[in-house]
Formats: structure tokens, sequence, C-alpha cells
């Protein structure tokens, strides 16, 4: 699913103004039930989309901690974890700016025509994936994260210097509801327990001590 057509002065905004927003608030996106997470049976959570703090917290979306002097170990290691999963996000677009130039900068066209090509890309790089993945996308393409929690690809390489990105900025207000913060917590708890993995402890201690 992709929503496109966006003001880019809308930045953080445009989730808040899109259908996909709206169906997602009024329960008509026929997501799953609640299940349970791998591993623990007596714990169930609802299903999440993923996004950095330039999206509002919801029960179905979940946000990063805010980022400041008095976070704690556990906040950091689930906005660690949750950075690794919004990478997915990353490597999609990043692929996109790489492979189709038209991305490399400010395109100069109708609004009407940008969302044509916009249209045509996502299509391709669909297709590409499924049928010339090994050519497309071969490895060391998209993100790897060493022991030391460097992330090596090469589109980031190759498009560190385009003029077309534009980071999202945050909507006006990303406090949740209370279900949606307890959502976060239910996550952050499996995330530390059940859910760990080894080298979660050691890349945000890095991160907060070095």
């Amino acid at each position: 699913m992709v929503d496109i057509g966006g003001n880019g002065k809308e930045s953080g905004g445009i989730l808040s103004y899109s259908s996909f927003r709206m169906s997602l608030e009024m329960d008509s996106i026929n997501l799953p039930d609640p299940t349970s997470l791998p591993g623990q049976s007596d714990l169930k959570a609802p299903y999440v989309f993923v996004g950095d703090d330039g999206f509002p917290l919801g029960t179905n979306l979940l946000q990063p901690f805010p980022r400041n002097n008095n976070i704690t170990k556990d906040k950091s290691i689930f906005n660690y974890r949750l950075s690794c999963a919004c990478r997915t996000i990353d490597n999609t677009f990043g692929i996109l700016a790489a492979w189709f130039r038209i991305f490399k900068r400010p395109v100069n066209a109708t609004p009407d025509h940008v969302v044509s090509y916009v249209k045509a890309c996502v299509i391709l790089h669909s297709f590409l994936r499924v049928h010339e993945s090994p050519v497309f996308c071969p490895p060391g393409f998209t993100d790897t994260e060493d022991v030391e929690g460097n992330v090596l690809c090469q589109w980031r390489q190759q498009t560190q210097d385009d003029a077309g990105n534009n980071n999202i900025a945050s909507t006006k207000s990303n406090r949740g509801s209370w279900e949606a913060v307890s959502v976060r917590d239910t996550f952050m708890k499996y995330i530390l327990k059940r859910g760990e993995v080894s080298w979660q402890n050691y890349h945000v201690q890095r991160v907060l001590y070095d």
C-alpha cells in the first residue's frame, strides 16, 4: 500500500491527512486480531506499523520514545530495535532513489505528472524485486550492521548527496493515548526479555556511554 501525492510542505503531517490514517483510526483496514508474541503465549499484542518520531504514536503505529538526556536504557533498547525495523522502509526508498535517477533531485514537472512517475517507479520496483532480485538488489546493497553497530550498504553511498532527499519533520503532537502507550510498553517489555537479541545491550551501552 502506498499513498502518493502529498505536498512536500506537509512533511510529518502527510500521514495525518491521508486516507490510510483515516482507515487505520476507523479500524477499516482489516488488520488481524491481536495475537501472542513469538515464544510468549500469555502476552498478546495488536499488529502494528512502525514509524520514526515524525509520526504520531497510535494503537497500531509504534513510535520511538523521546530521545533526551533522561531516557532510560530500556527505552533506548526499544528505540534501537524499532529503528532496525524501520530500516526496511529506509531501504525501500533508498533502492528507489539509487536505481531511478529521477528521485536524485527535485522533479521539474506538474504534480499530476509526478504522481504518475512515482506510481511507475513503485510498480517497476516491486516487479524487479520479485523477478530480478539478485541484480536489482545484490548482497551488500541494503543495510547490514557490523559488530560495532555501523550500518553499511551501497545505496546510502550512492544517495548521500542527493538533493531530492528530505527528512520528515515531527507532527505537532506525538503524544499517544493511554492505550497506544500501553501497546508500546508491551512491545518494550517483550524486547527486553523473551524477544531479546544478543547484541542489543552492547549496542545501546556503546551509544550511551562511549
